[in-house]
C-alpha cells in the first residue's frame, strides 16, 4: 500500500474504508494498464463485433476509468489535507517549543534525539501568539468565572 494513504489510514480512520477502496482500485489499475499493453501488442483489439455494438469488457473498462478518475481526485484531496495537517502539526510545535519533527517522541530524530518534548526548546513568539495564548485566556476566563461563584 502506498506509504501515504497508510498514514492517513492511521491518522483518520474515518477514511479507513475509502482508502481500502483506493488502494484496491489502483492495483486493478496496474493490472489493467498491463493487460491493455499486452493487448496493443498483439496487433490491436477491436472493441466492436460484427454488428457494431459495444462489447461489455469496453463499457466495463470506461466505467473502470471514469471510477479511477474520481478515486485520483480523492487522493489528491487527501494529500493535501495530509500536507494541510502536517504544516500545522509543525506551527503547533513552534508555538510549544517541541520538536517540530516528533514532537519528543522519536529516539533516533536527527533533530532532538528524543527529547524535543514540549518546552524543550524556545517557543516561537509568533506562533505562540497565534496558536496558544487565545487557548490560554479562554482556559483562564473558563475557571476564574467558576472559582467566583
Amino acid at each position: 500500500m502506498n506509504p501515504i494513504l497508510e498514514y492517513i489510514k492511521t491518522q483518520k480512520p474515518e477514511l479507513a474504508e475509502f482508502i481500502t477502496v483506493i488502494d484496491t482500485l489502483q492495483t486493478k489499475d496496474q493490472e489493467e494498464a498491463t493487460v491493455l499493453e499486452d493487448m496493443q501488442d498483439e496487433d490491436a483489439v477491436e472493441l466492436f463485433d460484427e454488428e457494431s455494438k459495444v462489447k461489455p469488457e469496453a463499457i466495463q473498462m470506461k466505467k473502470l476509468k471514469s471510477e479511477i478518475l474520481k478515486l485520483r481526485q480523492l487522493v489528491k484531496v487527501l494529500k493535501q489535507e495530509v500536507y494541510n495537517e502536517s504544516q500545522l502539526n509543525h506551527d503547533l510545535a513552534l508555538a510549544i517549543g517541541a520538536c517540530k519533527y516528533c514532537f519528543g517522541c522519536d529516539d533516533d530524530c536527527n533533530n532532538c534525539h528524543g527529547e524535543g518534548a514540549p518546552g524543550f526548546f524556545v517557543p516561537d513568539y509568533i506562533h505562540y501568539k497565534e496558536l496558544i495564548l487565545p487557548a490560554i485566556k479562554k482556559f483562564n476566563l473558563h475557571f476564574n468565572a467558576k472559582t467566583n461563584y
